[in-house]
């Protein structure tokens, strides 16, 4: 009876995969499930910063609403506040189709929340294809401070997301070879 390591077969490691996925899809539909009561129990307004951001997507669903591209392209910074990228609040302005724009922006969180999971899910499939993907991407994505961003409109998760995203579109490349 040795204890030799035998390396995963392309049968396990395809299985590790889509149980993988499955479990990065359940740990999604437990945060829509978590932030569907969230915005039913949470009255409060958005605080200053949060405003702020939801300001900004309406100034660009105004002026774009209004046929003045030229304005939403040079917006001008709100006051005590660095001029942002445009991405974020532009996929805001569909918050204001709801009822309940303040929440409904969170909902555009979630999208960043799953760019992230899926993100890190394939940066640590990358290093290490097994289940340990999987745990990866629960650890971070279960992690206070990003739980804590996802209810907030404010612009630190779509930039998390869309760096993890970068950063697993240069690994998968092998530094831009492929």
């Amino acid at each position: 009876m040795s204890n030799v390591y035998s390396p995963p077969t392309a049968a396990s490691r395809r299985k590790a995969l889509v149980l993988g996925l499955l479990g990065v899809a359940v740990l999604l539909a437990v945060e829509a499930t978590l932030l569907r009561s969230y915005t039913r129990v949470d009255t409060r307004p958005p605080s200053w910063d949060q405003a702020i951001h939801m300001e900004i997507a309406l100034d660009y669903r105004q002026a774009l609403q209004a046929g003045r591209p030229s304005d939403a392209w040079y917006l001008a910074p709100k006051p005590g506040m660095p001029p942002f990228p445009p991405l974020y609040h532009l996929l805001l302005t569909r918050a204001y189709d709801a009822a309940d724009p303040a929440h409904a922006a969170l909902w555009a969180n979630w999208l960043y929340l799953a760019l992230l999971a899926f993100s890190v899910f394939g940066l640590a499939w990358y290093f290490r294809p097994d289940e340990s993907a999987l745990a990866a991407t629960v650890l971070v994505v279960a992690a206070p401070g990003i739980q804590d961003l996802f209810t907030t409109q404010l612009i630190d998760l779509p930039l998390v997301a869309l760096a993890a995203a970068a950063y697993w579109a240069l690994v998968a490349s092998d530094g831009f070879q492929r």
